[in-house]
């Protein structure tokens, strides 16, 4: 019997005000497994939609059939393969891989938390990545931190563990909302 696959982009996505409260109801390692999951299924679509259109070899290639031994099955080849495709940039690359090496930390450890100092390596790397992208998650219609702002919240809640949680939830929301936006036809 064949996996039905999951796809996030249509109309079981929350939206990031649903979605960020929904996670707070989650363990730590709960909100990174979730999220890991969203971006894993985002990318999937972005990268299918760029392929020719062949749903069955897309499927085979993907591993939109439950198959994890297809070429672009797992997490890290798609996030290879998107930024190979040029469907993401060298910051949100950054981003991923560090979303990555978070979430296997939480999956292949007994014990894992946000204190441990690769995890706060690798948040860290995430919120940097977003950083050097400026204005590019900005919402038009949101309120902007100044600089000082920004760098003072950083400092602070970054050395915080509940504050690194917030930060990688918070930066996997933007980079989920910039992708789901990406899979929306263009309205030029």
């Amino acid at each position: 019997m064949r996996k039905k696959r999951e796809s996030w982009a249509g109309s079981k996505f929350p939206e990031p005000r649903k979605l960020s409260q929904l996670l707070l109801g989650f363990s730590p390692r709960e909100q990174v497994i979730l999220v890991s999951s969203f971006l894993d299924s985002l990318l999937g679509d972005l990268i299918a939609k760029r392929l020719r259109q062949n749903k069955k070899e897309i499927s085979d290639f993907l591993g939109f059939d439950g198959d994890g031994r297809a070429p672009a099955a797992s997490f890290g080849s798609r996030i290879q393969l998107a930024y190979l495709l040029s469907l993401i940039d060298d910051n949100e690359l950054k981003v991923l891989r560090a979303v990555k090496k978070v979430r296997n930390a939480f999956a292949h450890r007994v014990v894992c938390s946000f204190a441990d100092e690769d995890v706060v390596e690798a948040t860290k790397t995430m919120i940097d990545a977003l950083e050097r992208s400026g204005d590019k998650y900005v919402q038009s219609d949101k309120v902007r931190l100044s600089d000082a702002e920004w760098q003072d919240s950083k400092t602070k809640h970054l050395g915080l563990e509940e504050g690194r949680i917030g930060f990688f939830t918070g930066a996997t929301i933007v980079l989920i909302v910039q992708m789901k936006k990406m899979l929306e036809p263009n309205t030029t």
